[in-house]
């Protein structure tokens, strides 16, 4: 288990569980199985995003985490912003 950054500047159309890859493979890593484990990032509160498909918004305290044990996260394959993004720092486990 990996806990990595990346720091995403993507449009709408852009995934960026496939950013994340692209940017593994450039530093040499593989992540085979093409999926993350866990990811969490800080925005504004009301900042639309998608995950797997389901609508969802950053909260007031201005920041969103998906559950993880540390044995068990969810299966992220897709992660889109409704508007984009800049300089956005993701965190997440492959």
């Amino acid at each position: 288990m990996d806990y990595k950054m990346f720091t995403a500047n993507c449009s709408a159309d852009d995934n960026i569980i496939d950013l994340i890859n692209k940017d593994l493979i450039k530093k040499g890593l593989n992540n085979s199985k093409g999926y993350i484990r866990f990811v969490g990032f800080e925005g504004d509160a009301g900042t639309a995003f998608k995950i797997n498909g389901d609508q969802f918004v950053i909260p007031k305290v201005g920041h969103f985490v998906t559950p993880f044990t540390g044995e068990r996260g969810e299966d992220i394959y897709s992660l889109y912003f409704n508007n984009g993004c800049a300089g956005l720092n993701i965190y997440y486990i492959v």
